[in-house]
């Protein structure tokens, strides 16, 4: 994710509310990153092509890893509606220690 942020500068709020399928979608040649106008902070249509030198550790990431921080979750409490398990980053613990608040 870090090489992926030095080479595609990408905003904060961005980054860290990717959903698989919504903003990270696979494509016939690999991933691209779509943000309506409405999820941007400038209201412009954002498509990006994910760079394909770092498509391996991306599917790595999406087979190997993120199954594993769903599973960490551990069932919810019933007072607590379940995270939406698309996000790229799984919880919103860990978006709130990368972004030091809470993302909304």
């Amino acid at each position: 994710m870090i090489a992926w942020l030095a080479i595609q500068p990408l905003r904060q709020r961005n980054f860290l509310t990717i959903e698989i399928g919504r903003q990270l979608i696979q494509t016939a040649h690999g991933y691209e990153l779509v943000f309506t106008a409405k999820e941007t902070k400038n209201h412009r249509l954002l498509e990006m092509p994910f760079l394909p030198a770092l498509v391996p550790a991306l599917e790595r990431y999406l087979t190997v890893y993120w199954p594993m921080l769903i599973a960490m979750q551990g069932p919810r409490d019933p007072a607590h509606p379940v995270q939406d398990p698309r996000g790229l980053f799984v919880d919103l613990t860990v978006r709130h220690a990368v972004h030091g608040r809470r993302v909304k």
